[in-house]
């Protein structure tokens, strides 16, 4: 959930409205989310149908143990249809949906550490320029580390209107981009230099 930060109190109208809101979504929450959840168990049923008749069955099960075995080894944990996981709890999912899951957040780790480790190059999703900054020539140019925004992420919320709920985007600018970018800002970003 967005947290939205102001520089004003809410008008009376404003909070009345949001109270209004907020009220709807606990009334309307608890069936939407059953209604979600049939409609997950209807679409794994099919597709356990469809399975079952295009694959021999030994070497889906075969499959699915070791795929049941790796998601268990992850922290996953298996509730009748829906797998959870600590790291969001409350959130089940089906188990395509949860291998899908763990297989993004590997990736993301295996971004982070060759990031840390200043190995992957960054290009700038903008100009398509390496954001790390380099000295030194032939072989003696050596990497002086990333310069700009890398690997920003966020996400499209529940009352998103031009990011698509549940779309989560991540890019990366180079350290020209983005003072392009805030240079365009109608209202100035918070600037401190810590060499005044």
């Amino acid at each position: 959930m967005k947290h939205i930060t102001r520089d004003r109190l809410l008008t009376t109208g404003e909070a009345d409205r949001y109270d209004k809101i907020r009220e709807q979504i606990s009334q309307e929450l608890p069936e939407l989310i059953s209604r979600h959840h049939d409609r997950l168990k209807l679409a794994e049923e099919k597709m356990n149908e469809n399975n079952q008749t295009n694959i021999p069955m030994g070497h889906q099960e075969i499959e699915h143990e070791i795929l049941v075995g790796l998601m268990k080894n992850n922290g996953w944990t298996q509730r009748d249809k829906f797998w959870y996981h600590p790291k969001t709890p409350g959130q089940g999912r089906l188990f395509a949906s949860a291998c899908k899951t763990q297989q993004r957040w590997e990736a993301e780790e295996e971004r982070k550490r060759t990031l840390e480790d200043g190995t992957r190059q960054v290009l700038c999703n903008k100009c398509g320029e390496d954001v790390r900054k380099y000295e030194g020539e032939g072989e003696n140019r050596k990497s002086m580390g990333y310069y700009g925004l890398v690997d920003a992420t966020f996400d499209g919320g529940y009352f998103s209107t031009d990011i698509r709920d549940g779309d989560i985007h991540t890019f990366s600018l180079c350290e020209k981009c983005v003072a392009e970018l805030m240079k365009t800002f109608k209202i100035p970003p918070i600037t401190v230099n810590y060499f005044d």
